[in-house]
């Protein structure tokens, strides 16, 4: 027996109590009412759905946006804008400039960390990146200072895509470097 659990008139007219379980009518088409119902909120749940994670991901703010709490995460918000400008405008020495010796980024692939670049050992070529990763966007980020470190946790978008940074950056002569980036 077929059942039809979303009855269309355009798919061969009213449903019946045959298109119940068994051919049994529950309750006088308890069932079918509640298939009925079913049905029609189904793609309203789906479109719902999409529309709130599409305003969540624009409820965060962006990094020019933010409110520093001290001077050194004002000095950090600074680091972070000119990162971005750095890589919007492509300008590869502009953003070694901001890495420490130290330098690596990590990227997640396959749920492991892996090194995608470090800018000490291995040489750094940031070129190959910009042409994949074109334009960057720093969402309002989350600074935790500790000493001469510091964990910032930020929303990020790279070519209209969500992602999440970690960065950890180290005060160098009364400069913020960037030690560390996560990206994922």
């Amino acid at each position: 027996m077929i059942i039809n659990i979303c009855p269309s008139p355009h798919l061969g007219g009213k449903p019946t109590a045959l298109d119940a379980p068994n051919g049994i009518s529950i309750h006088g088409g308890d069932w079918l009412r509640t298939r009925l119902w079913i049905c029609r909120l189904f793609p309203i749940a789906i479109l719902l759905s999409f529309v709130g994670i599409f305003l969540f991901g624009c409820a965060t703010g962006y990094i020019r946006d933010y409110q520093p709490k001290s001077s050194a995460e004002e000095a950090i918000k600074e680091t972070l804008i000119s990162f971005e400008t750095a890589w919007n405008n492509h300008t590869e020495e502009a953003l070694l400039a901001l890495f420490d010796e130290d330098f690596t980024l990590w990227v997640w692939r396959g749920g492991n960390r892996q090194i995608l670049f470090t800018k000490g050992r291995f040489g750094f070529r940031l070129w190959e990146v910009f042409i994949r990763l074109r334009y960057l966007s720093l969402g309002e980020p989350r600074i935790g200072i500790k000493d001469n470190e510091a964990r910032v946790y930020l929303p990020l978008s790279v070519d209209g895509r969500s992602h999440q940074g970690n960065f950890t950056l180290v005060n160098r002569d009364g400069k913020w470097l960037f030690l560390e980036w996560e990206f994922y």
